[in-house]
């Protein structure tokens, strides 16, 4: 079969993916997306690199240590978390939370966000699927539901600050998102470790998240690997609504800045920016306190929402990030969080989310569809609005 002629299949990558070259630039402009608004650095450019605060960088060195740990493990040691919760007489890959693999090329553990009570109240067929790995010093999920915590509320931010600028309602961004009970300065009390399970006040009691944390661990370069893809991950773009990637000690993100029209090699510029700053000097992770922020699919939601009344409509239009991750010598681990919407409040998009609604509207009664929503609260303006001329025009026919 000729190549032009070959049909393609379901994990193919098109030969062009990945293969635009990356330009080549300072490494003082992260100095200038430092000093960039985030807000405006999103909306240019579809992405903006933050400095995270010491507290969420030194939970994320810890958490490094243990995902190192946990993937070191033989197979067996991993494979125990590797639940396959929808159809296993199938071998469907479709997992709420949990290990898997795509073999040569990377295994991850994905996480959500468990709130209190969740696992003593969940139904049999989920009372094991939300559990962590015991390894290094047992808080596996209590450090990576704290970065969780830290990268979900950045991210509301961010979100919020893009929605002001556009003259949207900063409330649009709750709308469609998980619901958040509370938020705790120190973190440290956020979570609750216990064995393999680990709880947060930060989603409410029997509440699961619909964001996750992606914890990936790219295996080193190889012929097998090379034999299949050209890259760890060719060009795409994310679901969801954002998604951060914390720097990775092997540098492998490449950004598309939507305001340069050109390939970034993110990471290693950052790496080369401390380089010549002489910060790697004082510590040799110090690229860990650093992120990158992008927008993902879901912004849709966001073009759609309500401006607000009386203010000028700007027409701006966020788009998706394109990104990718280089096929790098060495073996990678890479923690990326994933901020995805609820889908009782949006739409389901994967399988797990029919899944995870079936969960949430236990605890979510009041929610509603955002589209519903902004619709009915467009409704009430509009009412109200037509009852105050009413009455106005009441009055002054009164007195005449």
């Amino acid at each position: 079969m000729s190549a032009s002629s070959k049909r393609f299949e379901l994990g193919d990558q098109p030969e062009w993916a990945g293969k635009e070259p990356n330009v080549d630039v300072p490494a003082s402009f992260i100095d200038e997306l430092l000093q960039e608004s985030n807000a405006e650095s999103l909306l240019t450019r579809g992405y903006c690199v933050v400095k995270l605060d010491a507290q969420t960088t030194a939970y994320y060195s810890l958490f490094h240590g243990l995902i190192e740990e946990f993937f070191a493990l033989k197979a067996a040691g991993k494979e125990k978390y590797a639940l396959l919760q929808f159809e296993p007489s199938n071998n469907s890959p479709n997992q709420c939370h949990g290990y898997s693999k795509v073999s040569t090329l990377k295994e991850q553990f994905m996480m959500r966000c468990i709130g209190r009570n969740t696992q003593s109240n969940a139904a049999d067929n989920y009372k094991d699927a939300f559990t962590f790995p015991v390894c290094g010093d047992g808080n596996f999920g209590k450090y990576g539901m704290q970065i969780y915590q830290a990268l979900d509320l950045k991210c509301r931010q961010f979100a919020k600050e893009a929605m002001a600028i556009m003259c949207k309602s900063e409330k649009v961004v709750d709308d469609i998102l998980d619901p958040v009970n509370e938020v705790r300065t120190d973190m440290d009390e956020n979570v609750v470790q216990n064995g393999r399970y680990a709880y947060s006040s930060f989603m409410p009691n029997d509440y699961i998240s619909s964001s996750i944390m992606d914890n990936f661990h790219y295996y080193s370069a190889s012929h097998e690997k090379h034999e299949r893809f050209f890259n760890n991950h060719a060009s795409h773009t994310d679901s969801g609504l954002m998604t951060v990637v914390i720097i990775t000690d092997e540098p492998g993100l490449e950004i598309f800045d939507q305001k340069r029209n050109e390939w970034i090699a993110i990471e290693r510029l950052m790496q080369t920016y401390l380089k010549e700053d002489g910060a790697y000097e004082k510590d040799a992770f110090c690229h860990r306190g650093y992120a990158t922020f992008f927008w993902s699919d879901s912004v849709e939601y966001l073009n759609k929402a309500p401006f607000v009344a009386g203010k000028k409509a700007n027409a701006m239009e966020i788009k998706p990030l394109f990104h990718r991750v280089a096929n790098c010598q060495n073996e990678r681990y890479s923690v990326v969080f994933k901020q995805r919407t609820a889908p009782l409040r949006t739409h389901c998009r994967y399988q797990e989310d029919y899944i995870l609604a079936s969960l949430q509207q236990k605890v979510d009664t009041e929610s509603k569809n955002a589209f519903a929503l902004w619709k009915e609260q467009k409704k009430a303006k509009t009412n109200g609005s037509l009852w105050l001329y009413a009455t106005i025009l009441f009055v002054v026919v009164s007195v005449v």
